[in-house]
């Protein structure tokens, strides 16, 4: 079975790719692999730019609706917003680029390649 979050570094760029088409649905085990991704390219002095992209037509469509039920939400919604903060807070002074197509948390928001 693929890895849900796939990285890799070359020429000074850190790929972080969601790996879970058709709509990249965000469950705590893909949250949680997201900060240990986000950890280890962030800590990489070969990274100078981290994009964060994904497979499939759409980015995501957001969080796993089953783990904001009760009584999972009470660890679902921290896991989210410290994943937020992770992508959010590039401490390292590394640039941070995204791609987004399709769905992007649970809208049909689209934009430019």
């Amino acid at each position: 079975m693929a890895s849900i979050i796939e990285t890799s570094i070359d020429g000074g760029l850190g790929r972080l790719v969601l790996n879970h088409p058709p709509l990249n649905i965000l469950t705590q085990q893909m949250l949680t692999e997201m900060r240990a991704a986000l950890r280890s390219l962030e800590a990489s002095p070969a990274v100078r730019v981290l994009l964060v992209s994904a497979r499939g037509k759409h980015f995501s469509a957001g969080a796993d609706v089953q783990e904001h039920l009760p009584p999972h939400y009470r660890q679902m919604i921290p896991e989210f917003l410290e994943t937020i903060a992770a992508i959010g807070g590039r401490g390292s002074g590394q640039v941070l680029r995204r791609r987004v197509r399709g769905r992007a948390g649970g809208r049909h928001r689209r934009r430019c390649r």
